[in-house]
């Protein structure tokens, strides 16, 4: 679903509402009016911020930029202090498995509005690189349940399939977190100021990544390094990304009958090789991202 912003000036805001009066739904708070028409959500905010989400977003957006000079789309929202992110309804996104040898690549956004901040912060949420998985896998249901959010797996056969077409793993994490934005601001309507990604690629490059894939992105995105740090939602996303890892590995270890190990390691080299010398290198195209150095790690272990 594409996402579009727009500024207008207090003039067209007025004649915005007048005009959608007759498809007004009931308005979120700081808003001026929120209006559905078929395949467009419009929300305009009494700061003069006019939200487009749906199918036809672009097309009801041109409606309106001709009429207001010099109205401009934004591309990136204006960031306020990176603490203050807590106090606006936002969508955090980050991913897990990224250094993880064996297991798949997930990603995972969250909505967390701003009236819920306290109660996730009660659980101690932070960037989950931090916390263990025991205590993760403890308090995402909490997440899960408190929150709209959205998940998306990328498997490890194709992962490697992906990976063997040039593209490489920053634009698997880009493809990953479109799917999950996509899903979650599908199957749910509400209203956010800010997406925020934790940056592992500048803006130019992520964008450009969906150009050369000839995918529509969804846009708007804020990019923050290390966002977990700034954003309550972002931090909770990362749980749930890394909660999803921690699952998926558990179906592995039932697959494959042994635990495998996380992250990447001399442990992780010889587990490599026992999968080879047992199953065969062919077998952990299943269970591993294969281009790692591990892999020929793991087969000079056998020479």
């Amino acid at each position: 679903m594409s996402v579009y912003t727009l500024l207008v000036d207090q003039k067209t805001l007025d004649t915005m509402a007048d005009f959608y009066q007759d498809y007004t739904v009931k308005t979120p708070s700081h808003a001026k009016f929120q209006a559905k028409i078929t395949g467009c959500t419009i929300t305009a905010y009494n700061s003069k911020k006019v939200v487009f989400q749906g199918k036809n977003a672009e097309k009801e957006i041109t409606l309106w930029q001709a009429l207001q000079q010099p109205v401009k789309q934004m591309k990136t929202k204006q960031v306020p202090h990176l603490t203050h992110f807590d106090n606006f309804d936002c969508i955090g996104c980050d991913e897990s498995g990224v250094g993880d040898y064996f297991g798949p690549l997930t990603a995972a956004c969250v909505y967390v509005p701003k009236q819920q901040t306290d109660k996730l912060k009660q659980l101690g949420i932070m960037d989950s690189k931090q916390m263990t998985d025991e205590y993760i896998c403890k308090i995402a249901p909490t997440i899960m349940k408190s929150c709209y959010h959205a998940i998306t797996i990328l498997p490890n056969e194709k992962y490697n399939q992906l990976q063997a077409k040039g593209i490489n793993g920053h634009m698997m994490k880009a493809l990953l977190h479109n799917q999950a934005l996509q899903k979650l601001l599908n199957d749910q309507t509400f209203t956010f100021d800010y997406i925020i990604m934790d940056q592992f690629v500048n803006e130019s490059t992520y964008y450009r990544y969906f150009k050369t894939l000839q995918i529509s992105p969804i846009t708007g995105l804020t990019f923050i390094p290390k966002a977990e740090g700034h954003s309550i939602a972002v931090a909770a996303a990362s749980v749930l990304a890394r909660y999803t890892y921690v699952k998926a590995m558990d179906k592995l270890a039932s697959k494959y009958g042994k635990t495998l190990p996380k992250g990447a390691s001399k442990t992780v080299d010889h587990f490599a090789a026992e999968i080879i010398h047992t199953h065969g290198e062919s077998c952990l195209q299943i269970y591993a991202k294969v281009h790692f150095a591990t892999t020929q790690k793991a087969l000079e272990l056998l020479k």
